[in-house]
């Protein structure tokens, strides 16, 4: 992958060598398909989900590559899912464990999970045929369970996130239950992230007009 200046600019920002700066890169570019002439913002993205999360700036590639299988067949943004994995982070556990547990529950969603949901009345597509965010399935996943018994919770839950997958989506859950504040007008995928108002409020003064912004991939 070129080391260029964005890269450059990104490793210097975020305390890593341009070796690693470069893996982050290219990994965002193969798994979200971010053109190289958008990497300046897409780094820029990366950089602001780094200093608004509890992922770090070396937790960003396990994040990316761990998740790829399940952000692609989820049809995920990147802003969408590196938030939401920062969430489960902050309640304590690794990277990669957050990272392989949250692509196991999108595989799940996107197959034999769809289901359960969609018996539950979750669409996982919008009405335009688009997959949801996957922290706005969790946000109706969590009120449509939170009146079962704990055995028939925790079977609904693994029916429809597989059985590791429940691991990080359990732990991103309780935090919105907690911490969820309704933000007016979100297309990045931050007020399903359970961000504090002020927190989305400055993440889209920092990025609006970003390229990509209806595509998915940011």
């Amino acid at each position: 992958f070129p080391v260029t200046i964005p890269v450059f600019d990104f490793a210097a920002g975020q305390q890593l060598d341009a070796a690693e700066a470069s893996d982050v890169a290219a990994a965002a570019m193969k798994i979200y398909g971010i053109q190289m002439e958008d990497m300046g913002f897409a780094l820029d993205r990366l950089t602001a989900i780094s200093n608004l999360t509890a992922i770090g700036a070396k937790d960003l590639q396990i994040a990316l590559a761990n998740s790829a299988k399940g952000a692609i067949a989820g049809k995920q943004g990147m802003t969408e899912m590196l938030v939401t994995m920062g969430l489960a982070k902050n309640a304590g556990l690794d990277m990669s464990v957050v990272a392989n547990s949250v692509n196991r529950a999108l595989l799940s969603m996107a197959t034999t999970g769809r289901s359960t949901l969609e018996g539950l009345g979750i669409q996982v597509e919008d009405n335009k045929g688009h997959f949801r965010d996957f922290g706005d399935v969790l946000l109706d996943l969590t009120a449509k369970t939170e009146k079962m018994t704990d055995a028939q919770r925790a079977k609904t839950l693994e029916d429809a996130l597989g059985t590791f997958g429940m691991t990080a989506s359990l732990a991103v859950m309780e935090q919105l239950k907690r911490d969820h504040n309704p933000v007016g007008g979100d297309p990045q995928g931050c007020k399903s992230a359970g961000l504090h108002a002020p927190a989305a409020a400055q993440f889209h003064r920092d990025h609006e007009g970003v390229p990509g912004h209806d595509s998915g991939h940011f």
